[in-house]
């Protein structure tokens, strides 16, 4: 379990553009701690993981069990998310985009 937990964070930290330094710094831990965290020298503590999830503003059960999530989306979908996350789009903004399809989908039918 905590090997995977490692290459987990790694992964998420990789995705996020994220250097360890970064990450460690957002987090409140330490590069080194961090570091043997990644490389599966150390095994993290609940509340270790709680900040790291924090600071990668994903939910823990996302670095607890992440092969379900990819399971749910494949990877273009997750780079794609990732990448407006980086660039600054918010949440509510891709669920205003969401509604705004929806709507235009309804009213399609309505125009012919």
């Amino acid at each position: 379990m905590c090997q995977e937990l490692g290459k987990r964070i790694k992964k998420l930290r990789e995705d996020s553009g994220l250097s360890i330094t970064k990450l460690a710094e957002m987090a409140g831990i330490s590069k080194g701690f961090l570091s043997n965290i990644e490389s599966l020298k150390t095994n993290p503590s609940i509340q270790a993981v709680e900040k790291i999830s924090r600071a990668l503003q994903v939910p823990i059960e996302n670095i607890i069990n992440m092969k379900a999530i990819s399971q749910e989306l494949d990877k273009e979908w997750i780079e794609l998310m990732m990448k407006a996350k980086r660039i600054g789009i918010q949440k509510e903004e891709i669920r205003e985009f969401f509604h705004y399809e929806l709507w235009k989908q309804s009213n399609k039918n309505d125009l012919y």
